[in-house]
């Protein structure tokens, strides 16, 4: 049996809406746009027959509203929280600030291993705290599906993690909000050397488009 990880990107957020800080006190939840996008996420799962073994998701309020919504009488179990698939770590001084204020008080020379803002993290440090948590998880639910309700920033990571990326892929990846990427693999997500997965989906979002593939 395969291991399959469906990584869902939160539906569309009031703090990417107002251009704030999006921690766990800034983030205000989705907007009605987004509770509508969720909806049709949920519903083309459930069109689908959708079987899933586990589910998990970041614990930033947008992420927890996106999975509450998709998975209503969906008959799944029950969302499990998971520090490790938030988006970008910030501390609690500039949670809930306007990102440009943020980006200019806390500016600092960055790069791959240095962060652009002396109080976040580098996008090394997210990239292996998200694949740490993604392979995790694989490794935790072997032969199963597992739901992750994430972020953009994780998706992302995840090319690393699965795809075996470098760290500064050589190209930029869209991942739109409430879309659906999907890796999955046959071999034993335990295994040394690693096994190879597969990218079935990425950013598919034809159920916001009226879609049905």
């Amino acid at each position: 049996m395969s291991t399959g990880l469906l990584l869902l990107r939160h539906a569309d957020s009031w703090h990417k809406r107002e251009g704030i800080v999006g921690g766990a006190r800034g983030d205000r939840g989705l907007t009605p746009e987004g509770v509508r996008q969720a909806e049709r996420l949920r519903d083309r799962l459930a069109r689908q027959g959708l079987e899933a073994q586990a589910v998990y998701s970041s614990p930033l309020p947008r992420a927890q509203k996106t999975a509450e919504v998709v998975t209503r009488d969906l008959n799944l179990p029950s969302v499990l929280l998971d520090p490790g698939l938030i988006s970008w770590a910030v501390p609690e001084e500039a949670d809930g600030i306007p990102t440009q204020e943020f980006q200019t008080r806390y500016a600092t020379p960055g790069g791959v291993f240095h962060p652009f803002e002396s109080v976040s993290e580098s996008w090394a440090s997210l990239v292996t705290r998200a694949s740490y948590t993604l392979l995790t998880l694989a490794r935790r639910h072997p032969g199963q599906t597992t739901l992750v309700f994430t972020h953009a920033e994780v998706v992302k990571a995840s090319f690393v993690a699965f795809g075996n990326l470098p760290l500064l892929p050589p190209f930029e990846v869209e991942v739109r909000s409430a879309s659906v990427t999907e890796w999955r693999t046959e071999g034993d997500p335990a295994a040394w050397p690693p096994p190879a997965w597969t990218l079935v989906r990425l950013n598919d979002a034809a159920h916001l488009e009226g879609g049905e593939l």
